[in-house]
């Protein structure tokens, strides 16, 4: 398995309803506080790096919808992922 594969599936787990993970309080933790969790312990990202990304992936989210749903067909078309990669091209260029 590759380092990308790794990474995929451990961010899938985060989400993945039947690894439901439990908090010390009692609680079950949301994907958020475990992707977090992942992402700081595992990786060494910072609190903002992980709210910079959480940001992002609902950006992204809202990009594919606002393309895909039936809701939203008469709106113009945008391509999530080439909204994603300008965003990218911006940051490159700061």
């Amino acid at each position: 398995m590759t380092d990308k594969q790794h990474i995929t599936q451990q961010v899938s787990d985060c989400f993945n309803a039947t690894n439901i993970a439990y908090s010390l309080a009692g609680g079950v933790e949301s994907p958020y506080v475990r992707l977090s969790k992942l992402l700081k312990d595992e990786f060494h990202l910072t609190q903002s790096d992980v709210e910079e990304l959480v940001d992002e992936m609902e950006e992204l989210i809202a990009l594919y919808v606002l393309q895909t749903s039936p809701k939203f067909t008469g709106e113009p078309e945008v391509d999530p992922l080439d909204e994603w990669d300008r965003k990218y091209e911006e940051k490159a260029g700061k």
